[in-house]
């Protein structure tokens, strides 16, 4: 990263901005920079074109397109396309990142739940068991109140199912 002369731009840029090299590099200037010259030369690359999902004290998340040295620099018609897509890339992305934390928080409640010495289960339509603990499951093995069978669960006793049925 310190021999990268396109970290010294992107951390000042904002969510939503779009990137290329000619915004802070001229050609003799990627001649000189080993970044260019030695470590992208090696990969066959030499141009960018970006745009920020996300920058923020936290967080810097970017997309980026890598070009070889024969295919040119970025033409403005490239950096349009980048200006018309970067937006709903931005909602995938906090699409996923939002669905991640929602994530965590289930786990989180389901790790409460891990805690609890009673047996619990999140039961959903069809009697589909979407999570239990450890404890509903030890009682499921014994197979005498209540068992687990392709992915449901089912009441051996008259007086469980009935309570369960009228929830």
């Amino acid at each position: 990263m310190a021999d990268n002369p396109r970290w010294l731009f992107m951390p000042r840029q904002r969510s939503g901005d779009i990137g290329w090299d000619y915004k802070f590099i001229d050609e003799a200037g990627m001649n000189e920079a080993p970044f260019y010259a030695e470590l992208l030369a090696r990969m066959d690359l030499r141009y960018f074109l970006s745009g920020v999902l996300l920058a923020n004290a936290q967080h810097y998340a970017c997309i980026s397109v890598q070009r070889a040295s024969r295919h040119g620099h970025v033409q403005q018609r490239e950096i349009e396309v980048m200006r018309r897509l970067l937006p709903h890339v931005q909602q995938a992305f906090d699409v996923a990142s939002r669905l991640q934390r929602a994530d965590g928080a289930s786990r989180s409640l389901e790790r409460a739940f891990d805690l609890i010495v009673d047996g619990v289960a999140l039961v959903g339509p069809g009697s589909t068991v979407s999570y239990s603990n450890e404890a509903f499951r030890a009682i499921a093995r014994r197979n005498d109140i209540v068992r687990f069978r392709n992915g449901t669960v089912e009441f051996l006793s008259v007086g469980a199912r009935d309570c369960f049925d009228a929830c």
